[in-house]
């Protein structure tokens, strides 16, 4: 697997199975241009096989350096999740790994407890919605990520 970006890495992913912890493409583009304008940084867009399309209609719509990746199993998607940043990443298993990996992570959550379910790391930053990730403020998120970016 080749990296063809530079810079700090933004990892994220266009995977879910839950679909109140997924930010919408458009959401997600909005948020990552706005931030670009404060602070350089490059995306890592992670898909399945079968969301190849939803990756490259989010790659298009973003602004920076970006590039898609499909993994075939577990051990390169984790060997990719090593090679970022920050991890902006909704309820799941990715910020979980993200955390045992030491990244730093913005992780969302709609509709699931925090307190019993939130990421185990100090280097994390939770935000919630009772109901969806996507009514999260794009504000607080990019607050989040800048922090991070800064540092």
């Amino acid at each position: 697997m080749k990296i063809d970006i530079a810079g700090k890495r933004i990892f994220v992913s266009v995977t879910n199975n839950r679909p109140t912890s997924q930010l919408s493409p458009d959401k997600l583009s909005e948020i990552l241009n706005n931030l670009y304008k404060r602070h350089d940084f490059s995306v890592m867009i992670s898909a399945l096989a079968g969301e190849k399309k939803i990756a490259a209609n989010l790659k298009q719509r973003l602004q920076m350096s970006c590039q898609e990746f499909v993994t075939e199993g577990f051990d390169e998607f984790v060997a990719l999740l090593n090679k970022a940043d920050i991890v902006l990443g909704g309820d799941g298993g990715v910020c979980h790994l993200a955390a045992c990996l030491d990244k730093k992570i913005v992780a969302l959550y709609g509709q699931t407890s925090v307190g019993k379910w939130g990421v185990l790391s100090d280097k994390a930053v939770h935000l919630f919605d009772e109901r969806d990730v996507n009514n999260i403020c794009n504000k607080q998120i990019i607050q989040a990520l800048s922090t991070f970016l800064q540092s």
